[in-house]
């Protein structure tokens, strides 16, 4: 069973958009935590605006994400909008920590998945062994990115 990301990854993102929530969030999770391209797209602005010491706005992140090629205007105001609507979150280490388990259980569950194909069997111990260890260093760069 996936769960959904989504909401929480917004949340996460709202808070980047307080200097001390960004510093805190940027010292607890990494790229790696969010699931969907255009949220981990965001998240790396955030870094790259966060890291330069610019102000951190809707209009700015939206006009570096163009610049960026990553998104279209249209895009990147959709996503703001998605940001926006969040409520800000209370506990960022709480959600920076369900952050990385809500992505290791979604790879467990993309593992459990791929071993119950018909790839799985015919591709044998070897194809096996290959999303083992691709879903192991998933896990271990989400989990420990930031856990240092």
């Amino acid at each position: 069973m996936k769960i959904d990301a989504r909401p929480y990854e917004l949340a996460a993102l709202k808070a980047m958009f307080s200097k001390e929530q960004a510093r805190t969030l940027i010292s607890l999770v990494s790229a790696h935590h969010f699931t969907s391209q255009d949220l981990h797209e965001v998240f790396r602005s955030f870094q790259r605006m966060h890291f330069a010491g610019a102000a951190i706005t809707p209009e700015l992140l939206v006009m570096d994400l163009v610049a960026a090629a990553t998104m279209s205007q249209q895009e990147a105001g959709d996503v703001m909008a998605s940001i926006d609507a969040m409520p800000p979150p209370e506990n960022l280490t709480y959600l920076a920590q369900g952050l990385g388990k809500i992505q290791s259980q979604n790879r467990l569950g993309n593992l459990v998945d791929y071993l119950q194909t018909a790839d799985a069997m015919k591709n044998g111990m070897t194809g096996a062994m290959t999303k083992i260890n691709d879903f192991v260093l998933g896990h271990h760069s989400t989990s420990t990115s930031k856990n240092k």
